[in-house]
């Protein structure tokens, strides 16, 4: 992910550094706090520029694949520096996390195994809302994006191909049984309870 976006506005006694990060689709505004005379911690906030999906169809349209799965454990983690080449890094770079995910239903396109790789800014070390951590034994259902390093995401040396979902936490729903409720809920409707019943998004998926 190679693209800019000026940065939003940061508060004072903070210094705006603008890099490329892997979550295609997505530009990110990263913001280390200094503190006093340059001192500070080495925590990283960051506030995101990404387009918005405020329906099922716009994601599973915006998708690569649509699947129902489980997390199943943390398999990596990873500083981007949106290159591999070390002469163009630009500040301290995206902490991001791999999950292991297990899919129990493919809604939308083709997998080559039940197990997939996901990637997204690791929401434990980056101060952000728009990135909330997966749990290992969540049950959820993502809207993903294919990633390939060489191509999408020359900072990363983990892992060949993975997955990112839409928008960060956009693409990420929540299941309780046979009903999905999305993690950005303000997005969908004016309710901060929005929930979909499965039915019905099994059938605008095979509709669209």
């Amino acid at each position: 992910m190679t693209q800019a976006i000026s940065t939003r506005a940061g508060r004072r006694g903070y210094a705006r550094v603008l890099i490329p990060v892997l979550v295609g689709a997505v530009a990110a505004a990263v913001v280390w706090s200094l503190g006093p005379f340059g001192r500070g911690d080495s925590t990283v906030h960051a506030s995101f520029d990404a387009p918005v999906y405020s329906s099922v169809e716009e994601l599973t349209s915006a998708s690569d694949i649509v699947v129902i799965g489980t997390v199943t454990a943390v398999v990596g983690r990873e500083t981007d520096f949106g290159t591999n080449n070390l002469s163009e890094r630009v500040g301290d770079g995206i902490p991001v996390v791999f999950y292991e995910v297990e899919s129990s239903e493919v809604l939308k396109g083709t997998t080559d195994s039940t197990t997939i790789i996901v990637g997204n800014p690791d929401g434990e070390k980056l101060g952000s809302e728009d990135v909330t951590p997966l749990e290992v034994g969540q049950e959820v259902m993502l809207f993903l994006r294919a990633q390939t390093a060489a191509k999408d995401a020359p900072g990363i040396t983990l892992f060949d191909s993975f997955y990112t979902t839409l928008s960060l936490d956009n693409g990420i729903f929540d299941m309780d049984g046979e009903v999905a409720h999305p993690r950005t809920p303000g997005l969908f409707g004016d309710t901060a309870t929005v929930s979909f019943p499965m039915d019905d998004i099994r059938t605008q998926i095979s509709n669209g």
